[in-house]
């Protein structure tokens, strides 16, 4: 017998003003799935086909803090989360940050000085975010003289910072 599947509308409020969001990015995954999906103009994603099961969801949108929920319980074809206004990026979602020179967007290789003991880049993210994927120059190579990057420029731009509705930013 085939296990059933559901479609879910998933919609994301603004925590503040308590209006939908476009454009706000779902990662949505268990060991077996795992869906990308983003709200359109009526703040509304729907995930197709989703077994009535507990996943993880990871949601974003540049301009609101992301929003990690290990464990969501779907049994039911809606679910609604909000987002808190702010600025969070730990490069899970690509909020279109500029590079100019050798810069990555990965899972770091790390590198180690001439005795492969003292690391002298980290070989991984920052523990305490979501994900495992940061922005480092010279990858995709553990060699520490072809990751230097000492003889050129590299420049990581962030998207704007909108701080006008802010009353002390």
């Amino acid at each position: 017998d085939p296990v059933e599947s559901v479609n879910v509308s998933v919609t994301v409020y603004d925590a503040f003003t308590g209006e939908t969001i476009e454009g706000v990015d779902l990662a949505v995954y268990d060991e077996n799935v795992y869906l990308e999906k983003s709200t359109g103009e009526d703040g509304i994603a729907v995930l197709d086909g989703i077994l009535l099961e507990n996943y993880t969801f990871v949601i974003g949108k540049w301009g609101y803090e992301t929003k990690f929920l290990n464990i969501v319980e779907i049994n039911s074809e809606s679910l609604v989360f909000t987002l808190q206004p702010g600025y969070y990026d730990d490069f899970f979602f690509d909020f279109d940050w500029e590079t100019e020179g050798d810069w990555t967007l990965s899972n770091p290789l790390g590198t180690t000085d001439e005795s492969d003991v003292v690391f002298c880049n980290p070989a991984f993210d920052y523990p305490g975010d979501f994900g495992n994927q940061c922005y480092t120059t010279g990858q995709p190579t553990t060699d520490l003289i072809e990751s230097d990057v000492d003889n050129e420029t590299v420049t990581l731009t962030s998207p704007i910072f909108d701080l006008s509705d802010y009353e002390f930013p």
